[in-house]
């Protein structure tokens, strides 16, 4: 290991002050003791002997210092690099040859040391060497046993005894690796089946359509031509069947919505606009409920828009729907924005409620709250609502107290996130 650059600079300077005042300084103080000029020859022999003694004497203990150092160094890169719990070797900066190993890499490799002294990394690396473009640095090794195992290697070149080598240290990843490759064969599969199930649903859905389409037409046209004519029980199975098709195709449109919601990009999109489009879908219920909408300013947000149409179609026509008997509806929505460059928008009404139990269950596929009797339904709408919010990265969740209504609230991320995502790519 190298010494710190300013020791031996330190060293000259001592060295040099001590010769210059030597020097100096002995020969007037031999001048002022005699001005015999045998006595003075014969003391500066003597102090010439004096100062080869002081300077061996100097250099001997800058020496043991330099010595020390070198050692106290020398141990705590032993302790740092045998006690290492990862494999670790020095090897030659040019030919590749392994000079030196610690304990972790023996136990690891299951070579000995001078098996692995007499060792170039070429050796230890497989024959085939292509590195991994998203990992450039894992490597392929050859173990004692002829197993093979990935590492992932990282190593710093240094300057040891004026030779330049590089120290590395390996980790071994194989473990890992199979795990994220088994990670995304599993992801893969689990892609490849949801798509399947997606494209068997679309087909069944929009195979059941036309016999669903006849059975419809069909029964409302029993419905229109024998109502009255054979008897109350006839109209009453007639009416059960026309209700019954009616509710099957409804299913069968929201499954198909429910199969067909993808996000597919993101657009900037008015939130004013896509509450305004879901209001005018709605314009009749909303009239036949004399209900009353209160609008505020909303914000643009980052999603599709078609999507987000749906979304609060949903949300609107179930505050419509579950209105309370003894009151005007009133629907309102506001937003505020919220942080992480999102925002929150909320709809709240003064409907009928629901308990606290049941707000979460609401989300659920084909769940209910009331009998189908008394509210027409799907039990499909509010789990497209969730799978739409979850495509847009939001979150979607309700608050209510049975009998004096509900507010959904809807966390969207902001269009200023798009703006900021484009600007650092």
């Amino acid at each position: 290991m190298r010494l710190k650059s300013g020791l031996p600079i330190r060293i000259a300077v001592i060295y040099g002050l001590f010769s210059l005042a030597w020097i100096a300084g002995s020969d007037r103080l031999l001048a002022l003791f005699t001005r015999d000029p045998e006595l003075l020859t014969q003391l500066q022999t003597l102090k010439g002997f004096a100062f080869v003694l002081a300077s061996a004497v100097l250099i001997f203990v800058l020496v043991r210092i330099m010595t020390g150092r070198l050692e106290e160094s020398e141990r705590r890169y032993r302790l740092l690099f045998e006690v290492n719990p990862r494999p670790m070797w020095l090897c030659d900066a040019k030919t590749r040859h392994i000079l030196d190993v610690n304990q972790a890499a023996l136990r690891h490799y299951g070579y000995s040391r001078p098996e692995f002294l007499a060792m170039n990394l070429d050796e230890l690396e497989a024959a085939d060497r292509r590195r991994n473009p998203r990992h450039p640095n894992i490597r392929r090794h050859r173990r004692h046993d002829g197993s093979m195992i990935d590492v992932e290697v990282t190593g710093e070149p240094i300057l040891l005894a004026g030779r330049n080598v590089v120290i590395e240290v390996a980790e071994d990843v194989t473990e890992r690796l199979r795990t994220q490759a088994d990670l995304s064969e599993t992801l893969n599969r689990l892609q490849r089946t949801n798509a399947e199930l997606r494209d068997v649903s679309r087909a069944a859905a929009h195979d059941l359509q036309e016999p669903l389409r006849m059975v419809v037409s069909y029964v409302q046209l029993l419905d229109r031509r024998f109502k009255g004519h054979l008897g109350p029980e006839a109209d009453g199975f007639i009416a059960f069947a026309v209700e019954g098709a009616m509710r099957m195709k409804r299913l069968v449109d929201d499954i198909q919505d429910y199969t067909q919601t993808v996000v597919y990009e993101h657009n900037r999109v008015d939130m004013n606009r896509v509450w305004g489009e879901a209001k005018t879908e709605l314009t009749g219920a909303i009239g036949a409920a004399g209900a009353r909408i209160e609008d505020a300013a909303l914000p643009e947000v980052q999603g599709d828009h078609q999507q987000l149409v749906l979304l609060f179609w949903h949300l609107l026509d179930n505050a419509l729907k579950f209105r309370h008997p003894e009151r005007i509806p009133l629907v309102a929505v506001s937003a505020e924005r919220h942080p992480n460059h999102q925002v929150k928008i909320s709809i709240k009404d003064n409907g009928l409620g629901m308990p606290s139990e049941s707000l979460e269950r609401i989300f659920a596929l084909f769940h209910r709250l009331h009998a189908r009797d008394k509210y027409f339904g799907t039990g499909i709408g509010l789990s497209l609502c969730r799978k739409i919010v979850d495509q847009h990265g939001g979150r979607i969740w309700a608050e209510s107290r049975e009998g004096e209504g509900s507010t959904f609230h809807v966390i969207l991320p902001s269009a200023d996130e798009g703006a900021s995502a484009s600007a650092t790519h």
